[in-house]
């Protein structure tokens, strides 16, 4: 039960990242890696324009993608963030032509601008523990949305708890991917 109730919220998330793109475009979307081998920051993602459909090995590579959450004003990986990266990091290495956006978030408290690098830093211990476990830096990327996309709107702790989070969106130019089955996608 538990593993239905995990991908349930790692399939809602990763459609919900996939579907509410933001405006704006990458510098560059064939992303080679950054100088000194770090993991690069961008500004904002493309916009999704088209609709693919994820299925296979592609389809679970996405799937072992577990959102990853931190404690208030903390960007340190729990045991449990870190062996949700670690059994992605199998899948990835597999996959070699899959690179993700990296996105850290934070809850409403703080100033816009402390919320922002607070998700940077986030996004960034998530890409590094990735690269330690074998993931090329010239797949990741980090943006930070801050407390601007609420996972779960709200005051209380549950929310703000929810909020504090790193997503992941699989980079593919102005594709979006669906991770549905394809006989039941439009």
């Amino acid at each position: 039960m538990r593993h239905v109730l995990v991908a349930s919220f790692l399939l809602t998330g990763l459609l919900a990242g996939l579907l509410l793109g933001c405006g704006g475009t990458e510098e560059q979307v064939n992303r080679p890696e950054s100088p000194g081998g770090e993991v690069r920051t961008v500004k904002q993602m493309p916009t999704a324009a088209t609709t693919e459909n994820a299925t296979g090995d592609l389809r679970d590579a996405l799937l072992s993608l577990q959102r990853v959450h931190f404690e208030t004003d903390s960007y340190s990986l729990s045991e449990d963030g870190r062996t949700a990266l670690s059994e992605a990091a199998d899948k990835l290495r597999s996959h070699a032509d899959v690179a993700l956006y990296v996105q850290g978030h934070a809850d409403e408290r703080g100033t816009a601008e402390y919320n922002l690098g607070l998700g940077e830093r986030r996004g960034r211990a998530v890409a590094d523990h990735l690269v330690r476990l074998g993931i090329g830096t010239d797949r990741l990327s980090v943006v930070s949305y801050g407390e601007e996309l609420p996972l779960v709107a709200g005051e209380g702790d549950q929310a703000l708890a929810a909020n504090r989070r790193v997503d992941f969106r699989l980079m593919r130019g102005d594709v979006n991917i669906v991770l549905g089955d394809a006989a039941t996608q439009p």
